[in-house]
């Protein structure tokens, strides 16, 4: 592709070029908001990220009505019914 030269320094096409970021989430109910807080602190304890993982915590608490213990992973909730 031409690119004036500019090639050379800016490393030219890559794939991030053509990916959509997205900076935010909405999340409507108070369940998904559990479910997925539920996830993301599984993930962030997996991580070694306690700090991280008690901020989703936070949210199993207060949308979920869930006791989850300071620094531990949330439980794996069961299936929605749809």
């Amino acid at each position: 592709l031409p690119t004036k030269k500019a090639g050379r320094y800016t490393g030219g096409l890559w794939v991030g070029k053509f990916l959509k970021t997205h900076s935010y989430q909405r999340v409507t109910t108070d369940a998904a908001a559990t479910r997925v807080a539920a996830y993301g602190s599984r993930l962030c304890m997996l991580e070694g990220f306690a700090g991280h993982a008690e901020q989703c915590n936070l949210r199993v608490r207060r949308y979920g009505g869930i006791s989850v213990p300071y620094a531990a992973a949330a439980p794996v909730l069961p299936e929605a019914a749809e």
